[in-house]
């Protein structure tokens, strides 16, 4: 079942534009790229704060159907701090 629908999943739009770009340099075009990967700038810290809130509920409302969180108490005091350490 799972596999019939990602095997149904099109192309996402930049690996349609990176298909495309192939062909028309293998065709001897020059191609100018914009790809620039990971942004050099931080994460705005409103950001940050939205997604360990995310993630905090997340959790809450899972961790008694995995033992892959750990101690709850323990993770929910140092999951800030990690994601703090960079800011």
């Amino acid at each position: 079942m799972i596999k019939d629908t990602i095997k149904s999943l099109s192309l996402s739009a930049t690996l349609k534009i990176n298909e495309k770009s192939k062909i028309i340099e293998n065709e001897g075009k020059n191609i100018i790229k914009f790809g620039f990967g990971q942004s050099p700038f931080p994460v705005p810290i409103t950001i940050v704060e939205e997604l360990i809130l995310n993630l905090l509920c997340y959790i809450q409302n899972n961790v008694e159907n995995s033992s892959n969180f750990g101690l709850p108490a323990l993770l929910f005091q140092f999951l800030p701090l990690i994601f703090y350490q960079d800011q």
